[in-house]
C-alpha cells in the first residue's frame, strides 16, 4: 500500500511541475510580446473550437460499393470529423453544419457575431455534442487571460 501511495504522489508532483512550466504571470505588454512570438495565443473562441475539431482529422465518405451508404447519402460527399466519430453516428450532416459554423466564425465572418443554437427533440444529442466540445477544449493548449479583467 505504501508503494502505491508513493506512485500516486509522484504522479501528482509531475502534474504540478508540468502546470508550473505552462503557467505565466505578467502584464499586458508581456502578453503582447508572447502573442507576437506565437499568434495562436490570441485566437478567438470560435477558432479554438474549430482547431480542436480539425486537429483530430477529417475524412470523406467516398462513393463506395456499399449500397447502404449510397441509400443514406445518395450522391452527396459527406465528411466525417474524427473528433466526433467515436461517439456520434448517423448525424454527419448535422456535425458538418456545426463545423461549417465554427469555420466561418473563426474567419471572423458574419457567424462570429451570431450565437450557435442547437435545437431538436429530447435525446437527440445536443448536450452530448457540447460536452464533447468542452472535453476537447479542456485538452487543448492553455488560454491566457489578463488578471483582473
Amino acid at each position: 500500500m505504501d508503494h502505491n501511495n508513493r506512485d500516486f504522489e509522484s504522479v501528482i508532483r509531475k502534474d504540478r511541475d508540468l502546470h508550473k512550466a505552462k503557467s505565466w504571470r505578467g502584464n499586458l505588454l508581456g502578453y503582447l510580446e508572447k502573442a507576437k512570438e506565437d499568434p495562436s495565443l490570441a485566437k478567438l473562441a470560435h477558432a479554438r473550437v474549430y482547431d480542436t475539431i480539425m486537429k483530430a482529422g477529417v475524412r470523406e465518405i467516398q462513393e463506395t460499393g456499399d449500397p447502404r451508404i449510397k441509400r443514406l447519402y445518395k450522391d452527396e460527399s459527406i465528411k466525417v470529423y474524427n473528433f466526433f466519430a467515436d461517439e456520434f453516428f448517423g448525424i454527419e450532416k448535422t456535425i458538418a453544419q456545426i463545423v461549417r459554423y465554427f469555420h466561418a466564425a473563426s474567419l471572423k465572418g458574419e457567424e462570429s457575431r451570431q450565437v450557435l443554437y442547437l435545437m431538436g427533440p429530447v435525446g437527440s444529442g445536443k448536450s452530448s455534442l457540447i460536452e464533447k466540445l468542452h472535453r476537447g477544449l479542456e485538452e487543448s493548449e492553455p488560454i491566457y487571460a489578463i488578471e483582473g479583467c
